[in-house]
């Protein structure tokens, strides 16, 4: 129940456009309308009919107002306003009426004026100059039938009603006026703040967007001053400066900045990049910076001079830096692989060498004649020599050297005990059976080919 009622007696929610505003204000005139009906009931003084009129009046103007109200939750403050007023520029006047005898009165005139000056509030500069004409109409009605009662006072009536068209009219007019260049600068103020709003917006957008890439970037971005006195003086930093050094800004600073965080090997060449941005123009190096835990990271840093023309010296450096490190130990693992490879070739390059080596001294050694006997090798060609072959050697021989003959053309057979008178010492050389000895070969025995070799490849004793 007390929210419902702080929510009736409380101001239209909104924007702050031109129409929630005025109700809003709307809201805020039927509060002080009730309190203001409820003390003139209460403390008008007297207790005559007249009292009672006014006190009468006053209490039946609230719940008026509390119609009103309702009408302006529902969407309707425009209507509500023109109600409002109307109904206050005839109640006034009615009740002066009938307490005095009389619309011309000073406080009736007073009540109008505060009445147009809340139209133009309420409604606007225009809807305020067409309420003032309406109420001057209503007074030239009232003047005049109060004129005809009392024809000794229908001149200073007139006069009366003059002076109100007059002042009613040019106060609105300048109303309407000052409502127009009042809403020309609300709309104005109105405007610039959002855009001021949506400008706000979008840095905080850009802001999150840069907090957000500069979270997972591994590069981050300076100022330095630069005088020949005092050396580099770092300003500001921005990005992934603590991510890639481990430093805090005051801690960088207080260390020594970045010529104290830079590898030894590395000092020459940052004088020398130096050097360069003296003579205004840019540098793009790759050097070593110590970080906060000990280690070193290789780091690419882009400068750019910002140079005094007036001085034509160097007073200061923008630039970015760019972490390597990842990329320095990939072209060093790189490297490595590709030593490993080389080494890995050349060793393969010598073993082919040998390889080739011992393969041509094995065929020279396999081609090379060699001799048993008397007798010659030439590949699987035997051929006699100045000595003559063996026709047959022992059994023992054979047992104990079963390999001792192999290769020859046709091995020689075992000596028989004893033999006839006649045969050849030896056998031909072109490896058929020895003449004399025919009978002594097997049936089975047969020439398996056109050389010697066939005879004693394929029979046997």
């Amino acid at each position: 129940m007390l929210d419902r009622l702080k929510r009736f007696f409380g101001s239209p929610p909104g924007g702050n456009d031109a129409t929630t505003v005025r109700a809003r204000l709307l809201s805020r005139v039927l509060n002080v309308h009730v309190m203001v009906a409820l003390s003139v009931a209460a403390f008008y003084p007297g207790d005559t009919a007249a009292r009672r009129a006014v006190a009468a009046a006053a209490i039946g103007t609230i719940p008026m107002a509390l119609l009103m109200r309702a009408i302006m939750h529902r969407g309707g403050a425009r209507v509500a306003s023109w109600t409002f007023l109307i109904l206050l520029s005839i109640a006034i006047p009615s009740l002066s009426i009938y307490v005095s005898g009389s619309v011309a009165l000073v406080s009736v005139s007073i009540f109008q004026m505060m009445l147009i000056v809340m139209a133009g509030l309420l409604l606007g500069g225009k809807e305020a100059i067409a309420f003032a004409a309406l109420i001057v109409a209503t007074n030239g009605v009232l003047f005049r039938v109060e004129g005809l009662g009392a024809p000794d006072r229908a001149a200073g009536l007139y006069a009366a009603w003059v002076l109100q068209v007059v002042f009613y009219i040019a106060t609105a007019a300048l109303l309407a006026r000052a409502i127009a260049l009042t809403e020309e600068l609300f709309g104005l103020a109105t405007r610039e703040a959002a855009d001021r709003l949506a400008a706000e917006a979008a840095l905080r957008e850009s802001m999150e967007r840069y907090r957000l890439i500069t979270a997972v970037s591994s590069d981050y971005t300076f100022s330095t001053d630069f005088r020949e006195t005092q050396g580099l003086q770092l300003n500001w930093v921005a990005g992934a400066f603590e991510a890639i050094t481990g430093f805090t800004f005051d801690e960088y600073v207080a260390r020594g900045g970045w010529r104290a965080a830079l590898h030894q090997d590395d000092v020459a060449q940052d004088a020398r990049d130096l050097d360069t941005l003296r003579q205004n123009r840019p540098v793009a190096s790759e050097l070593r910076t110590v970080c906060k835990d000990g280690t070193f990271r290789w780091v690419r840093i882009y400068a750019l001079p910002v140079w005094d023309e007036k001085s034509q010296k160097l007073s200061g450096i923008y630039g970015a830096v760019q972490d390597i490190s990842a990329r320095k130990a990939a072209e060093a693992e790189r490297e490595a692989l590709i030593r490993e490879l080389e080494a890995r070739n050349a060793e393969l390059e010598r073993f082919t060498y040998t390889v080739s080596q011992l393969s041509a001294a094995s065929s020279a050694t396999s081609s090379r004649p060699r001799s048993k006997d008397g007798w010659t090798r030439s590949g699987p060609t035997w051929t006699g020599s100045s000595s003559p072959r063996p026709r047959c050697i022992s059994s023992s021989t054979i047992s104990s050297s079963s390999r001792a003959w192999e290769g020859w053309p046709s091995r020689p057979k075992r000596c028989p005990s004893t033999r006839s008178s006649g045969t050849p010492s030896i056998e031909p050389t072109d490896g058929s059976p020895p003449s004399g000895w025919r009978s002594k070969w097997k049936a089975s025995c047969r020439r398996s080919g056109s050389t010697a070799t066939g005879w004693s490849r394929s029979c046997r004793t």
